[in-house]
């Protein structure tokens, strides 16, 4: 139960940072859409949603923000057994990046080097519940 549990908790932090950062400040006018540059020099498209900006691609960065390396780990074995920050590629195949980006466990969503870029920060639920509440009310 206990490993049933890990895994729960661990997918559910993946699909949190699989769908990317958000912007640290909603305070941004103007455009509706942006970019913004990570650590490794990736570019992402961005868009404003409400009051909130958000990352509108999936990231892909391999270090820290600081620039340390964020570890990849092979084998789910592995993955599972890990205690401190690491990323993945979706079924270990580097072709998978450009379509899912990278999945980062949680000990790297944690990590106070940052995954996100210079002004972003992994979303709190809060803020994905002021997303969920924006995207009702636009569908209704």
């Amino acid at each position: 139960m206990k490993r049933k549990s890990a895994l729960i908790f661990t997918a559910l932090i993946l699909v949190v940072v699989f769908y990317g950062c958000k912007k640290d400040s909603d305070e941004i006018k103007g455009l509706e859409t942006g970019t913004v540059i990570d650590v490794d020099g990736n570019t992402y498209k961005t868009v404003k949603i409400g009051f909130q900006w958000w990352m509108a691609e999936n990231l892909l960065v391999a270090h820290f923000r600081n620039g340390e390396v964020i570890p990849e780990i092979l084998g789910n074995s592995n993955w599972l057994s890990s205690t401190t920050g690491a990323r993945c590629t979706y079924e270990n195949d580097s072709k998978n990046d450009s379509i899912y980006g990278k999945l980062y466990n949680f000990y790297a969503i944690a990590d106070s080097r940052n995954l996100c870029p210079v002004g972003w920060h992994v979303p709190a639920n809060s803020e994905w519940d002021a997303l969920d509440q924006v995207l009702v009310e636009t569908l209704h």
